[in-house]
């Protein structure tokens, strides 16, 4: 009997310990899962992603980029402040870059087109109001790596 008692000890314990790292287990992953699913990356509509200003000869200008719903972006480059070019960004303008976003997790991937060419994006959403996207121009080879930072505009 007291071998038998010793044995059913040792076995629970194991047994116990097994339990507890499953039932562990099982936790972390309902975590992050919950987290992964209920913490959606998206971008903001209400405004536009700028890029900081840039100098080239002599001329100061930003790259902007605007998000629509149901996955559509247009972009431009200008030397205009995000209201200065509220009224004319969008897709009524002449020959604008348009395409369409695709978004997992974090990640971001896209391209805009126009009559010039195409401009691949792809990169991450780093929180609600920035992006680190990469970029290569098919059109001349350029390749950049910016970081592009909401800007509210209300009546947008």
């Amino acid at each position: 009997m007291i071998q038998n008692y010793t044995y059913q000890y040792k076995h629970a314990g194991k047994n116990q310990w097994f339990f507890l790292f499953c039932l562990l287990l099982l936790t972390v992953v309902a975590k992050n899962g919950a987290s992964q699913t209920n913490s959606r990356w998206v971008v903001k509509y209400n405004g536009l992603y700028k890029t900081n200003t840039e100098i080239f000869n002599n001329d100061t200008f930003s790259h902007y980029l605007r998000f629509y719903p149901g996955g559509k972006v247009i972009s431009t480059t200008t030397s205009g402040t995000p209201n200065e070019i509220k009224t004319w960004f969008n897709f009524h303008m002449q020959n604008p870059d348009t395409g369409a976003v695709a978004i997992k997790g974090r990640k971001i991937k896209f391209s805009t087109s126009s009559s010039y060419g195409t401009v691949k994006y792809w990169g991450k959403i780093i929180d609600e109001s920035t992006l680190r996207l990469k970029s290569k121009s098919l059109i001349n080879g350029h390749r950049a790596t910016e970081k592009y930072y909401f800007t509210l505009i209300p009546d947008l």
